[in-house]
């Protein structure tokens, strides 16, 4: 049992070291699955998801984070939040909350 905790923790910790090596903290907003439109909706637009700190990510960064997952020539817009229970099966615990953005098209 030990010897795993130990393995477990290594691993933890070398994924943290990787992620610090790669610019980015733990915190950090990133990509998840997004929220599914309405039943019948018929929506096809691309959506984004990001999971983030409600305490610590700005709106700013959520954006940016969107803005890097829709893509050039795509503006994201926050369509919808969800927090909590309902989101930990694709946030982890540190992070949340999930954003959902629709892509659309510049104009």
């Amino acid at each position: 049992m030990r010897r795993a905790l130990a393995i477990a923790i290594a691993i933890g910790v070398g994924s943290l070291g990787l992620a610090a090596l790669g610019g980015c903290t733990l915190l950090d907003p990133f990509e998840t699955v997004p929220l599914k439109p309405p039943p019948g909706a018929h929506d096809t637009r691309m959506r984004v998801g990001i999971c983030y700190d409600t305490l610590k990510s700005s709106p700013e960064q959520l954006l940016v984070a969107a803005q890097d997952q829709c893509g050039k020539n795509m503006t994201p817009v926050r369509e919808d939040t969800d927090y909590g229970l309902k989101t930990l099966d694709v946030c982890p615990m540190l992070l949340p909350g999930r954003a959902t953005f629709i892509c659309q098209p510049h104009q």
